[in-house]
């Protein structure tokens, strides 16, 4: 089958094309590979693990051992099916009821929790009203149903099954996997998770039922595309897509919101009459500021808090209080008009007087009592000399004075300079502060500062700036305070817009990478799917014509091209077909019997592909609608299937083993009997003939049936039984040679006597003298099928069943 070489088919294809990415052919590769490695691959790509799914068990492949069922659907006590565990072909027949279908069926419980048969599909079963009746009426304990696997390649087994408590309802199952090496058994674990066939079972199911068989053309196109589909191996391209868009749906969420969000803030930031704004939406560009925008997010720009540090300042800013300007302008008046009383002059002439009296002073006390020196009149006594200190005293006084109105002086400018300097000059900043009263206030400031340096006009000065000053600065303070206001609660809301877009566009950025090269590879991967769909299906139409070939037999029906259309909700499915020239649909020109015939043809190619780790096919009545040829074309389809597969076919119809005989195909046939309160019991099936020796066996060992009665019963027995084994040679013998199954049936009802008939099957009447005279018994059984099936039994039962056993084996060999 095709899908093994889908994953090198397309990795080929990938690294051939140079418009893939090499990101996005890894993630190729990786979906195609399975859902972990495409979440290992994501996490190094992406930083953090995707979605996968459940973790991926490498499958097992095995074939069937054993099937062991109890008190589950027709069975009661514990009864146990033993097949050969290697490729080969198992018949496993029984009548309607015998309890056959019950081992495929709890195969089937014991694989997927369900049966097609009693919901549609597996995984609605478990709703069907089949489900009330599962457990067994003769049974009144547990149920179980355990199928023991030999792993392909490997010493130990694994079982697989489930149990139901006495009581449990059918959905309350308790399914379980176990290894066994020889007699030991491993520690059991729940579930079925160990064999790593959840997967497979999805796309290589190997059990088919009737129903299903007569369902799976008849299913919606869409569903029929999806079988095919599976068929194909394009379900784990389609799972590889879908893998790859499930995965990149959380980072593409992340992406596509934070992009979302991005429209919409430049949006509204085009609204926004800000500075900040249009600041915000150039470093939205294509070169992101993302530093800048943080910053203008939390207010940390310094370009901001400087705007909003000055529209604070002047939201604040009040004038000298008039009380203060006054006092500051008395206090330089009055320090003028003391300034005036020591004049210049006064200063000088009472210099030099000071002067004059030290130096006499000096000349006192150093020539003692005198007359003055200046004026040669006075006398420099002690009246004089404390008439001189108290004069220069005095002086001291008047010095003193003068450094007060000195002090007052500077005081009084120092308090007019500290309200010109209270007054803060309008901030400058780099974004234009939107006030139309500042204009104003710089003048006013301008002015204000512009003051003169003597003391009255400074004191005219700050009494007539200070009202206009004071009249600027409260329109200014209310208008900042209000633009401050206006800006803040403009901003607020497109801070937390921003503040949303960072926080989205932080957890999106990790994800682009993933996403373009997810988006590319999903894109590859659909533009490819139909390509490889149409390679593959003209592939698939081959396998199923070389299988319809062998089922078809004598049908006019010869099939065309089958092509699936369309994706997605509107898949659908084309088969056509031609009867004896005309073309139509298939679906709609074959019987039930060739519809049957088709499904297998779809089917079979699934379930054997190379890539299923299911050694085993398993076919639960498949020919109930085939007619005799169809039977020999599905043995010879059978043949080459076992020859690399366990084949394993339930059937409660003879033709099937009838036709295994006739075509001479290698086959191990199981008989399967129900006796009373469902006790099913598995045999080794003998062939029709040997199963008449073994009637005539118990016929001859039973003491309770008459003499009489056995004596006329026995050679209509014995004759069935040589009959038989002549007609299984005979058709052999003619198969071989080509004759076609109208013609041997023809000629064996031409031949109507036993010894005819055998006659027919040896090849003459020499090859039957030759025979018989290798044997004188083999004479007596002749006579005793010809002439004593009317007239009685002539010689002794257990002779005649003797005889019979070494007829029915001689003619066996020949075969």
């Amino acid at each position: 089958m095709v899908d093994s070489s889908l994953v090198t088919q397309l990795a080929a294809r990938a690294t051939e094309d140079d418009s893939l990415g090499d990101r996005a052919k890894e993630l190729v590769l990786a979906a195609l590979e399975s859902p972990d490695e495409l979440a290992d691959l994501l996490s190094t790509i992406g930083g953090e693990r995707g979605s996968a799914g459940e973790d991926t068990v490498r499958p097992v492949t095995a074939y069937l051992r054993e099937i062991r069922v109890e008190g589950f659907r027709g069975i009661g006590s514990a009864t146990t099916l033993s097949l050969h565990p290697g490729p080969g072909l198992t018949i496993v027949t029984g009548r309607n009821g015998s309890g056959k279908s019950s081992f495929a069926e709890g195969l089937e419980t014991a694989l997927t929790g369900g049966t097609f048969r009693w919901g549609g599909e597996p995984e609605r079963s478990k709703q069907s009203p089949w489900a009330t009746q599962w457990r067994n009426l003769h049974h009144r304990g547990r149920c179980s149903v355990a199928v023991e696997l030999a792993v392909d390649g490997a010493a130990e087994n694994v079982l697989v099954g489930i149990d139901w408590d006495r009581d449990a309802d059918y959905t309350d199952q308790q399914p379980w996997t176990q290894p066994r090496t020889g007699t030991v058994l491993g520690r059991r674990v729940p579930g079925r998770d160990p064999l790593g066939w959840a997967e497979a079972l999805r796309n290589y199911r190997p059990i088919m039922s009737y129903q299903e068989m007569n369902a799976l053309l008849h299913a919606t196109s869409m569903k029929l595309h999806e079988a095919i589909a599976r068929i194909l191996g394009l379900d784990r391209l389609t799972s590889a897509i879908n893998h790859l868009k499930e995965s990149r749906k959380a980072p593409k969420d992340e992406v596509e919101h934070a992009d979302k969000l991005s429209r919409e803030l430049r949006k509204t930031l085009a609204d926004v009459p800000d500075d900040r704004a249009q600041r915000a939406r150039t470093a939205l560009g294509r070169k992101r500021d993302l530093e800048l925008l943080t910053s203008l997010a939390t207010g940390t720009d310094a370009r901001q808090q400087e705007t909003t540090r000055s529209l604070r300042i002047l939201s604040t800013l009040t004038a000298p209080a008039e009380d203060e300007v006054r006092d500051a302008a008395d206090t330089l008046r009055a320090a003028h008009t003391a300034e005036q009383e020591l004049t210049a002059h006064r200063a000088r002439t009472e210099a030099r007087r000071l002067d004059l009296l030290r130096q006499a002073l000096e000349l006192h006390a150093e020539q003692g009592e005198r007359d003055c020196p200046v004026c040669g009149t006075g006398r420099l006594d002690g009246e004089w000399r404390r008439k001189a200190e108290d004069t220069l005293q005095e002086h001291h006084l008047d010095a003193e004075r003068q450094r007060r109105v000195a002090e007052r002086t500077a005081e009084a400018r120092r308090q007019a300079r500290a309200l010109l300097e209270s007054v803060p000059t309008p901030p400058a900043t780099e974004e234009p502060l939107a006030l139309p009263a500042l204009p104003a206030l710089t003048a006013a400031t301008n002015r204000w500062f512009d003051a003169p340096t003597e003391l009255p006009a400074l004191a005219d000065h700050l009494l007539a700036r200070r009202p206009e000053l004071a009249a600027a600065m409260a329109e200014v303070r209310e208008q900042a305070a209000a633009h401050l206001d206006e800006r803040e609660e403009r901003w607020a809301p497109v801070a937390l817009e921003l503040s949303r877009w960072l926080d989205a566009n932080k957890r999106a950025e990790p994800h682009r990478e993933v996403v373009r090269a997810a988006d590319q590879a999903v894109k590859w991967l659909e533009r490819n799917e139909t390509t490889i769909r149409d390679e593959r299906v003209a592939e698939l139409s081959g396998e199923i014509q070389e299988v319809w070939a062998s089922l078809r037999q004598e049908s006019n029906v010869s099939l065309g091209n089958l092509t699936l259309e369309g994706r997605h909700t509107r898949r659908t499915v084309r088969f056509t077909a031609g009867v004896d020239g005309e073309e139509g649909s298939a679906l709609g020109l074959t019987s039930q019997g060739e519809s049957h015939a088709l499904s297998l043809s779809l089917f079979l190619p699934r379930a054997t592909a190379p890539s299923s780790p299911f050694r085993f096919v398993v076919l639960d009545d498949p020919i109930q609608a085939f007619d005799l040829s169809k039977i020999d074309g599905f043995v010879r389809v059978l043949e080459r299937i076992a020859q690399d597969r366990q084949v394993v076919v339930f059937t409660h119809d003879d033709r099937l083993p009838q036709a295994v005989r006739t075509l001479g195909v290698k086959a191990r046939v199981i008989e399967v009997t129900r006796g009373m309160n469902s006790a099913v019991k598995v045999r080794p099936c003998p062939s029709p003939a040997f199963r008449h020796v073994e009637d005539a066996r118990a016929l001859v060992k039973d003491p309770a049936l008459p003499v009489e009665a056995l004596h006329l019963a026995l050679p209509g027995i014995c004759r069935l039984a040589v009959e038989s084994a002549a007609k299984d040679l005979h058709d052999r013998h003619q198969s071989r040679q080509g004759m076609s199954r109208e013609e041997r049936e023809r000629r064996w009802e031409e031949a109507r006597l036993t010894r005819e008939r055998v006659t027919l099957a040896l090849g003459g009447q020499d090859e039957l003298n030759d025979w018989c005279g290798r044997s004188p018994s083999r004479n007596q059984t002749l006579a005793l099928c010809n002439g004593q099936v009317h007239k009685g039994l002539s010689l002794g039962p257990e002779a005649a069943v003797k005889g019979l056993e070494e007829f029915v084996a001689a003619l066996g060999k020949l075969a």
